[in-house]
């Protein structure tokens, strides 16, 4: 990407200012969840300030969250219908073997995989097959988790992931996300380059509609069951702009 990183050009420089003018948040965070839109019913945000110290990660500091361990499992159940990804040169030997067994169906292999992964899983093993979601923008309240994001020269949504051909990146996040709430709710929203009105273009409102189609959240969110994928399409609160971002809170300039 370059000059046009969405990270370096946008998400870094937007949220340095939000942060610098109120490191709490209180006076951006509601106002920040209520820009993004999309057709169709969805739970209205509502946060109570102030951040989470520590917890609004971005830019350098990305939040890494971890893969469901029922998705890691069910990849491990299905693993003859996923696709095997094309860098593979860097895996040890002992991973490609035991890789390709599991998408050959061997059985003994994939009940090793399923004892291993009720263990524990360790970020990089043979038998995790989908690493960690990386949202542009994270942060916690008191009661709700936030992923954020952000798209700038992108034509479209990034859509699969090395071995699932169908897993959307921002229902990722918030699948990840979903996983740590606890009690909290959770949120997310997509932020992309927009006319010069501020209006989301056309593919982006496109995009918001199809992610929360029941076809679309099955093949995204594949271990989860149909109450568990309403409530995460209910949590994505669609897309708003850059412009309208800047507009909206009297931010300087974007870079060109």
């Amino acid at each position: 990407m370059g000059k046009k990183d969405s990270s370096k050009t946008r998400v870094t420089p937007v949220f340095n200012e939000l942060q610098a003018r109120d490191p709490s948040g209180s006076g951006w965070i509601q106002r920040l969840l209520e820009l993004p839109s999309r057709d169709g019913a969805h739970e209205r945000p509502i946060v109570t300030p102030p951040l989470i110290s520590g917890s609004l990660q971005y830019g350098k500091d990305e939040a890494r969250l971890e893969p469901p361990r029922s998705l890691l499992c069910h990849m491990v159940e299905h693993a003859t219908t996923l696709r095997w990804p094309k860098a593979t040169d860097d895996l040890g030997v002992t991973t490609r073997q035991k890789r390709r067994a599991l998408c050959d169906g061997d059985l003994a292999t994939r009940k090793e995989a399923l004892e291993l992964l009720e263990r524990g899983a360790p970020a990089q093993t043979w038998y995790v097959l989908e690493g960690r979601s990386r949202p542009d923008v994270y942060f916690e309240t008191v009661d709700a988790i936030v992923v954020v994001e952000g798209k700038r020269t992108e034509r479209h949504a990034t859509d699969r992931t090395s071995w699932l051909r169908d897993r959307d990146q921002m229902l990722r996040h918030l699948d990840c996300a979903w996983e740590r709430r606890r009690e909290h709710r959770v949120y997310g929203f997509l932020v992309v380059e927009g006319k010069d009105d501020g209006r989301v273009p056309r593919k982006w409102r496109e995009y918001a509609e199809k992610a929360v189609t029941a076809d679309y959240l099955r093949n995204s969110l594949p271990h989860r069951d149909d109450a568990t994928r309403a409530a995460i399409a209910n949590a994505f609160l669609g897309v708003t702009t850059w412009q309208r971002l800047r507009e909206e809170f009297g931010l300087a300039n974007l870079e060109d």
